[in-house]
């Protein structure tokens, strides 16, 4: 497939440094690509790859929740509330 085409033998080492960056973060990015030794190139494509999805993801999410209301409006008033109210 077009993966394996783009990243060779290291194909599956980037899904694994993906996944495990999707599942904990940066720091599991970095620790599955180093624990595998994915090769400099392949691990830098992948983490320009991911800040690419970023940057789409979670604008369009916003896009498309800006008209919902927000869930946890008003949260912050109500434990202040508690809070001065237990004072």
């Amino acid at each position: 497939g077009p993966l394996a085409s783009a990243f060779g033998a290291d194909a599956l080492k980037v899904v694994a440094a993906l996944a495990a960056k999707n599942i904990g973060g940066g720091l599991n990015f970095v620790a599955v690509a180093g624990a595998l030794g994915l090769s400099p190139a392949p691990l830098a494509a992948a983490l320009a790859a991911d800040n690419v999805m970023a940057l789409v993801y979670f604008p369009l999410c916003s896009y498309l929740g800006r008209d919902q209301p927000d869930p946890y409006a008003g949260e912050a008033g109500a434990e202040a509330e508690a809070a001065a109210a237990a004072a």
